[in-house]
């Protein structure tokens, strides 16, 4: 999982279109994030732990400033499974 820049301080990761399978281990939807002057705001977190952890680590390689916001964007569970994640302040 590795963070697209899309602008100065906003990135994504890219999940594989389709359903979700074994191959791509549920990873078929995408997630934000927008780093600010005190922290991290995550944009949707994905739809199992391993995937959360991985988001999680995908921003650690941006920055080390903490996670201080997430905002779901509808509640599908590809989008909020791991809303509770360590790391994602849970």
């Amino acid at each position: 999982m590795v963070p697209i820049k899309v602008g100065a301080h906003s990135y994504y990761v890219l999940g594989e279109a389709g359903a979700a399978s074994s191959a791509n281990e549920g990873f078929m939807s995408n997630a934000g994030f927008v780093v600010t002057n005190t922290g991290v705001v995550v944009f949707d977190t994905l739809g199992t732990a391993v995937l959360g952890h991985k988001l999680v680590a995908a921003i650690g390689t941006v920055t080390d400033k903490p996670i201080k916001r997430v905002i779901v964007s509808h509640y599908h569970a590809d989008h909020i499974t791991v809303a509770g994640v360590q790391g994602y302040g849970g």
